[in-house]
C-alpha cells in the first residue's frame, strides 16, 4: 500500500515538474516576443529571431549591426548569423 502512494505521489510530483518547466519555457518565449515588438520591429524580423533561440543582447546587436548598415530585413540576420549558430 504504501509503495502505491509514494509511485503516485512521485508521478504526481514528475508531472508537476514538467507542467513547470513548460510553463517557464512559454513565458520566456512570450517575454522575448513581447520585447522586440515593444522595440518597434516588424513581424518577419520578430519571426527569424524567435527562431534562431539566441541570447537576447546577441540578438538586438545583430538587429543594431544590419540597421546602421542601411535598413533592417530577415535575411540579412540569416547571413550574417555568427559562426557556430544555425541560422533559420
Amino acid at each position: 500500500m504504501l509503495l502505491w502512494i509514494l509511485l503516485t505521489c512521485g508521478l504526481a510530483l514528475g508531472v508537476g515538474a514538467a507542467a513547470c518547466v513548460a510553463a517557464t519555457i512559454k513565458a520566456e518565449r512570450r517575454a522575448r516576443r513581447s520585447l522586440y515588438g515593444s522595440l518597434g520591429l516588424s513581424e518577419d524580423l520578430i519571426a527569424v529571431l524567435m527562431g534562431r533561440q539566441g541570447s537576447v543582447a546577441v540578438q538586438l546587436a545583430l538587429v543594431r549591426q544590419a540597421s546602421l548598415s542601411g535598413g533592417v530585413r530577415p535575411d540579412d540576420l540569416r547571413r550574417n548569423a555568427p559562426p557556430g549558430r544555425d541560422p533559420v
